[in-house]
């Protein structure tokens, strides 16, 4: 069982890479506690959604512990003070459903719940990226050329990204990604096989302050290149691969090294969180033992109620 969080702020905000590795979850929940902290001390226009959260803020961060059965109790109080000051809230955009203590013995994975659009009031024209403000964005059905790319890192407070059924020019370049200072959550859904990036994810990797990445129906994924790139995004807490890996449209090769590739992030970076719900290449077997290795640095696994 992972340790409680025991902080003195100075010190871990600045030392993520330290200690991080010794509890991953739990800098995930201080990095929240601290945007909680930032969007009160900007304020809001709705009052009582502000007084709410400096309850929140309060009631936490005057905490010198916070013990490993409270984490998640934790992180639902966060997230709604953060949703309620329309602020991005680095949280996965799958809910979590019951444990299947009963068919995985290590007692830490979940069934995959609702899979509900990020609730985001999604730009659908380029020219509406001009008057954004805030720290989450959405896109939806928008062509990522030059022009919308330029508009798009004029907002340096964005931290959350999702991408919906976008279009892609050929050989998008990623590395543009890298320019948004403070993205720490990028969701991919809904992504075509021809739209891989010409670099294949490796300006992904280089986003050292992205900690939730996910692709959902993201066809792309499935080149032997990009899971170069992924499997050295040491960074990433939360990986979400829900409803792409699957038989019909993965290749012959594709379990293996997606399986290295998983149990690499697992071992050697800071992954807590996998969604691999409706992901059917892999075998019971196989799930059984990306939680085990999970299991073993207080990480959960994410599953369908089929793997079909």
């Amino acid at each position: 069982m992972p340790p409680t969080i025991q902080r003195t702020w100075g010190v871990l905000f600045n030392q993520w890479s330290e200690w991080s590795n010794k509890d991953p979850a739990a800098q995930l929940l201080l990095e929240m506690l601290a945007d909680l902290g930032d969007a009160v001390e900007r304020g809001s226009r709705d009052g009582a959604a502000l007084e709410q959260a400096k309850q929140t803020f309060s009631k936490w961060n005057s905490r010198g512990t916070v013990k490993h059965d409270e984490r998640d109790r934790m992180q639902a109080e966060l997230v709604q003070a953060l949703e309620n000051l329309d602020n991005a809230t680095l949280c996965s955009t799958c809910e979590r459903g019951k444990a299947l203590v009963e068919v995985f013995p290590a007692g830490n994975v979940y069934l995959a719940g609702k899979m509900p659009l990020p609730e985001i009031d999604f730009i659908k024209a380029a020219s509406g990226i001009e008057s954004f403000q805030g720290t989450k964005l959405g896109l939806k059905d928008v062509l990522l050329d030059a022009e919308v790319m330029d508009r798009l890192f004029r907002h340096d407070q964005v931290k959350s990204l999702c991408l919906l059924k976008c279009g892609y020019p050929e050989n998008w370049d990623d590395f543009t990604l890298s320019l948004l200072p403070r993205l720490r959550k990028l969701v991919f859904y809904g992504a075509h096989a021809s739209a891989a990036p010409g670099f294949m994810l490796d300006g992904l990797r280089r986003i050292t302050t992205l900690r939730i990445l996910e692709f959902i129906m993201a066809d792309f994924l499935h080149h032997e290149d990009c899971y170069e790139s992924l499997g050295q995004m040491y960074q990433l807490t939360t990986l979400s691969l829900a409803r792409t890996l699957t038989r019909e449209k993965s290749a012959g090769w594709e379990r293996e090294v997606a399986m290295n590739v998983l149990k690499r992030l697992i071992k050697h970076g800071d992954l807590v969180e996998l969604n691999l719900a409706w992901c059917s290449i892999f075998s019971e077997v196989d799930l059984k033992l990306l939680a085990d290795e999970l299991q073993k640095k207080g990480g959960h696994l994410i599953v369908s109620a089929s793997k079909s």
